[in-house]
């Protein structure tokens, strides 16, 4: 859906024009008694009176769907009324929508209300682009191109020049083609046979006919414009269309020069040399935001030490008396017990703590001193027994 705003100075003449009985129109909708356009713009009057400081205050708002696309009458009313919503236009002031054969309708309206507020209607242009987008997704018309879509090249006629090539289609003449139209395609031609430069396109563009002037400031020498005149019509860069502005023109001559000079480069192909899946699964995943990179202090780490075999102990329970042999390099160390603690903490669970081994070198220091002392006690005689007493 497109739509358009237009500020006038009245009402009679927008009113005879959309009520005219060539186009079939008929009124689908508003808040007014008069079904003529003398009789809508005595009431429109009424209201404007309130605010003679206003210098304009007609508004006509054409809306207009796709070619092929059409709604009901009671649809177009509903799109209507939303679009005033979006557009801050209250409904307490006169307003008429008026219907015609093909696929669009003629909202008119005043600036001033029922109580004498101006609509002032800033940025109006771009709000009436936005509103016809969510008009389209609200009641899922087709979604035409809105800001983001528009072809910067294409050139925008008037309402009025629109109208005077189908009045010559319709009579079966060939229309006459705008200014605009024949130096917006003098235009193209030109940038594709010049080099980039800006001679080499001005060059090309004399040669179809096509003068250029530039706005250049007397004192800075800077370029702030540029014009073009053909068939005696002088026409800004960016009224012919929005790409041939200066700016825009010298962004395409400088995509031409990178073409002109750079004939059929591409751009290389670098693809990344494979790795195995091996490799790729030894290297370190990396640390997500606000995560360690390390392990935390006096916070055991699983996996991060390799895990030596386990120190072989044979000792028996406490139940027992004998303990086995226990090795020369383990008992060295169960006499330094700084040493027998990083053993145990190099080896893990699979060896003892440093207070078990320390407690297992005391059982067997004493355990050797009660062998000690039990041979000992079998050198000396033993003591021969006593002649039994007998009791009665």
């Amino acid at each position: 859906m497109k739509g358009k705003i237009i500020r006038g100075s009245g009402f009679g003449g927008v009113l005879n024009y959309v009520l005219d009985e060539d186009k079939e129109a008929r009124i689908v909708g508003g808040n007014m008694t008069g079904q003529d356009a003398r009789a809508l713009a005595r009431e429109f009057g009424h209201v404007r009176r309130l605010r003679p400081d206003c210098g304009k205050p007609g508004l006509h708002i054409p809306l207009r769907l796709p070619e092929g696309e059409d709604v009901s009458d009671a649809r177009w009313l509903e799109i209507a009324l939303f679009f005033m919503k979006l557009m801050s236009l209250s409904p307490n002031r006169p307003w008429v929508i008026v219907k015609h054969v093909k696929n669009h309708v003629h909202l008119i309206t005043g600036r001033v209300d029922h109580r004498g507020k101006i609509w002032t209607g800033k940025w109006e242009g771009l709000r009436c682009i936005q509103a016809t987008q969510e008009i389209e997704r609200h009641f899922g018309l087709t979604i035409t191109p809105g800001l983001k879509g528009r072809d910067k090249k294409q050139v925008r006629l008037t309402s009025g020049q629109l109208r005077k090539m189908q009045r010559e289609l319709d009579r079966g003449k060939e229309p006459e083609v705008p200014a605009k139209v024949a130096i917006a395609e003098r235009i193209e031609q030109a940038i594709i046979k010049s080099d980039g430069t800006f001679d080499g396109f001005k060059a090309q563009l004399e040669k179809l006919g096509v003068a250029t002037r530039l706005n250049v400031a007397k004192t800075t020498n800077h370029i702030s414009g540029i014009s073009f005149e053909f068939g005696g019509i002088v026409i800004k860069g960016s009224k012919v269309t929005r790409a041939y502005s200066w700016q825009g023109l010298s962004q395409l001559l400088a995509e031409r020069k990178e073409n002109y000079e750079n004939p059929g480069v591409a751009q290389p192909n670098i693809q990344p040399c494979p790795q195995s899946d091996d490799h790729r699964a030894n290297q370190p995943k990396p640390a997500s935001f606000g995560q360690r990179t390390g392990p935390a202090r006096n916070r055991p780490t699983t996996g991060s030490v390799p895990t030596p075999p386990p120190v072989p102990l044979a000792v028996r329970g406490d139940n027992h008396d004998s303990a086995d042999v226990v090795p020369d390099l383990l008992l060295a160390l169960l006499g330094k017990p700084p040493v027998a603690t990083a053993v145990g903490a190099i080896a893990g669970s699979a060896c003892p703590s440093a207070g078990a081994i320390i407690s297992t070198a005391g059982k067997v220091d004493a355990l050797r001193r009660r062998s000690a002392q039990a041979s000992a006690e079998d050198d000396e005689p033993a003591p021969e027994p006593d002649e039994p007493t007998m009791s009665f």
